[in-house]
């Protein structure tokens, strides 16, 4: 089996992730000898194996630079829009929103309220983008995924569930 090995000087433990492609990076403390690491890969190869097939289908929603570039302004003015008419109902304090060319995420909020998007939100049928926008509006109040947030992202958009499914099983196949 294939994989990369990331030192990092801040890991305490090794971590597997497996990036969208299937590309398997083991994170390790410097400390840890690449010996610990190929027993540790051999130990976890029946779910390595198993994330793999999962991730394999998904494609990376970075895009090259022209298309982001091209795309940035029209994609801001459309979140922008968005943000401000679903904000409307919740009335959340908002500091920042920013659009980006992000590689596996369509959005994420700071604990500063800062709300960042993925420019191909704007790209998204409108009723999974404004899930995106609703689901970061709502982490504004509740900065987990908790029965509360959950709570608050249903009273702006109720069928939820099945368009968080749709976007973690389709992702970037949805543009």
């Amino acid at each position: 089996m294939n994989y990369k090995i990331r030192n990092s000087k801040i890991a305490k433990n090794m971590k597997i992730s497996i990036q969208p492609g299937g590309l398997v990076v083991i994170t390790k403390p410097y400390f840890i000898p690449r010996m610990l690491v190929k027993s540790f890969v051999a130990q976890k190869k029946e779910w390595i194996e198993h994330n793999i097939k999962q991730q394999k289908n998904i494609k990376s929603l970075k895009s090259n630079r022209d298309d982001y570039l091209k795309n940035k302004e029209k994609s801001r003015i459309i979140i922008l829009d968005m943000v401000k008419q679903l904000n409307s109902f919740y009335d959340f304090k908002i500091k920042r929103v920013s659009i980006k060319n992000q590689r596996t995420r369509w959005g994420s909020c700071s604990s500063l309220g800062n709300l960042s998007f993925n420019w191909q939100v704007s790209r998204l049928s409108n009723e999974l983008a404004e899930y995106v926008v609703v689901h970061e509006l709502c982490h504004l109040k509740e900065m987990n995924h908790s029965s509360r947030f959950w709570k608050l992202v249903s009273l702006k958009v109720p069928n939820y569930k099945v368009l968080r499914k749709r976007l973690q099983k389709n992702g970037i196949n949805l543009i």
